[in-house]
Formats: C-alpha cells, sequence, structure tokens
C-alpha cells in the first residue's frame, strides 16, 4: 500500500469515529463524502487540519490548566478563612465547586 493511501485510511477512520460518536442524522452523505472527498486531499491540507486540532488541544489545555490554578486559589483562600462567598466572586468558582476543595 502507498503511504498516501495510508494516510487516506487513516482520515476515513478517525472521520468515521467522529461521525459515529457526533449522532448526526444523515450519515450515507457524511460518509460519502468522505469516502470522495479524502482521496482529493493533498498533505497540506491534512497538516492544516492536524494544526486545528492541535490549536484546539492547546487552548483547552490552557482553559484546564487556569481552572485548576483557580481551585489552588480558592484553597488557599478557604484555609484563609475567607467567606465563601467572597472566594466566588474572587475565582468565578461555583459554591458546589469550592465546597468539593
Amino acid at each position: 500500500m502507498s503511504n498516501q493511501h495510508n494516510k487516506d485510511q487513516y482520515i476515513y477512520t478517525v472521520l468515521s469515529y467522529i461521525m459515529a460518536a457526533s449522532n448526526l442524522s444523515n450519515k450515507d452523505q457524511f460518509e460519502k463524502t468522505i469516502r470522495l472527498g479524502l482521496s482529493n486531499l493533498d498533505e497540506e491540507k491534512i497538516m492544516t487540519l492536524a494544526d486545528v486540532y492541535r490549536r484546539e488541544g492547546k487552548r483547552e489545555g490552557r482553559q484546564e490548566g487556569l481552572r485548576q490554578g483557580l481551585k489552588t486559589v480558592a484553597k488557599n483562600l478557604l484555609k484563609k478563612g475567607l467567606p465563601l462567598n467572597e472566594i466566588r466572586q474572587i475565582t468565578n468558582l461555583s459554591k458546589k465547586e469550592i465546597e468539593k476543595l
């Protein structure tokens, strides 16, 4: 099998998984579009798609890191004896999130 065919097959497999996980109503049309269009993808387009996913992953990681940082701050404020209401205002965490700390 050619390297291009392997790349196409990998992308097809990933997109098929996405389609199955998303429960979209028109799976046949989605699959047909992918099958027809996939062979026309060049490496530059594939890399562009990979870059999009990479950026999205970084964004999600930053958001999670920020959330963890706010939880650490809230925990420290609790240790200092600040009222829960003030901690909520400072961190924008919910009462439930703070109580779990």
